[in-house]
C-alpha cells in the first residue's frame, strides 16, 4: 500500500469522532433547546405544554426522559430518512402509530385524573400525585376527605406529602403516569417523524425519472 493511500485515509478516522460528536449534540443538546417550549423548560405567551399538568414530584425527571425520548426519535429519523421506505409501508406504520398514541392518550388521561389532585396555589393550580388512601399518621384532619386542604396545610413538601400517602404507592403511580406521558409525547415525535420521511420519500420520487414504457408493435408486424 503506497504513503499516499494511508495518508488519505488519516482525515476520514479524525473525522468520525468529531462527526459523532456532532450528531450526539444535535440529536440530544440541541433538539432538547429546540424544544424547549414543547418540553416545558421555556415559557411561551399564550401557550402551556403538557408537562405543566404533571404532578410536580415528577416533573423534573419527565423532562429530561422526553428530551432523551426525543433525541432517540430522532436519531431513528435521520436513519430511516436515507432508507428506501414503499409508501403502503409508511401508512401502515403511521396508522399503527395513530393507534399507539390514542391508546397512550386515553391512558394518560384516566390515571392523570385517578392519581392526582389539582391543588391552589395563588393564582393557578399545582397537579400533585397522592396515594390512593391516606396513612392513619397523617397528621391532616381530612386527608381523604379533602386532600387540597391538606397538601395546603404540608406547603407541597413531598417528604410531607409521603407521610400522609404511601410513599412507595406514590413512587408506584408516578411510573404509570410518567410512562404514559412519555408515550403520548414519544408519539408524537414518531407522527411528526413520519411525516419528515414521507416528504423525504416524494423528493426521491421527483428526483427519479419514470421508467418509459416499451413503445407498442407496428401494426402489421409479428
Amino acid at each position: 500500500m503506497s504513503d499516499d493511500s494511508a495518508e488519505a485515509k488519516v482525515p476520514l478516522s479524525e473525522s468520525v469522532p468529531r462527526r459523532f460528536a456532532h450528531l450526539i449534540l444535535n440529536f440530544f443538546v440541541g433538539l432538547a433547546v429546540g424544544l424547549a417550549p414543547f418540553l416545558g423548560t421555556q415559557n411561551v405567551p399564550f401557550f402551556k405544554a403538557l408537562i405543566s399538568v404533571m404532578p410536580f414530584q415528577i416533573r423534573n425527571e419527565l423532562i429530561v426522559l422526553s428530551a432523551f425520548l426525543m433525541g432517540l426519535i430522532v436519531a431513528a429519523v435521520q436513519f430511516y430518512a436515507a432508507e428506501r421506505i414503499a409508501r403502503p409501508v409508511l401508512r401502515k406504520r403511521f396508522g399503527l402509530a395513530l393507534i399507539v398514541i390514542g391508546a397512550g392518550f386515553v391512558l394518560f388521561y384516566v390515571l392523570r385524573a385517578e392519581f392526582t389532585v389539582d391543588v391552589p396555589r395563588g393564582e393557578g393550580t399545582v397537579t400533585v400525585l397522592i396515594g390512593s388512601r391516606p396513612l392513619k399518621s397523617c397528621s391532616c384532619p381530612d386527608p381523604e376527605g379533602n386532600p387540597e386542604a391538606c397538601i395546603q396545610r404540608l406547603t407541597f413538601n413531598a417528604a410531607a406529602i409521603a407521610h400522609c400517602w404511601s410513599y412507595r404507592e406514590i413512587r408506584r403511580r408516578g411510573e404509570l403516569l410518567g410512562l404514559a406521558y412519555l408515550i403520548l409525547t414519544g408519539g408524537v415525535g414518531i407522527l411528526v417523524g413520519f411525516i419528515l420521511v414521507q416528504e423525504g420519500v416524494r423528493r426521491r420520487e421527483k428526483k427519479t425519472p419514470a421508467r418509459r414504457r416499451p413503445a407498442p408493435p407496428a401494426a402489421g408486424t409479428a
